[in-house]
């Protein structure tokens, strides 16, 4: 199931090699953390999207702890 939401990113956090750690601020005011995959990669086409201050509509897929964002 994928979830939409408007929000701005407040925190990046590198995980692992390639990926990182996001959490946004929804219009709803609350804190929503997700994982961005190949984040860091240079073809992703995710880098400038998962910068601090981007405001923006998050696709993402929810399981267990963290939202799931895959592609850009």
């Amino acid at each position: 199931m994928l979830l939409k939401q408007k929000g701005i990113i407040i925190k990046a956090v590198d995980y692992g090699e390639s990926d990182k750690i996001i959490t946004i601020l929804n219009e709803h005011g609350a804190k929503v953390p997700l994982m961005v995959r190949k984040a860091k990669k240079s073809r992703s086409g995710l880098q400038a999207n998962t910068q601090l201050f981007v405001y923006g509509l998050f696709i993402y897929s929810k399981w267990e702890r963290y939202g799931y964002i895959k592609y850009g």
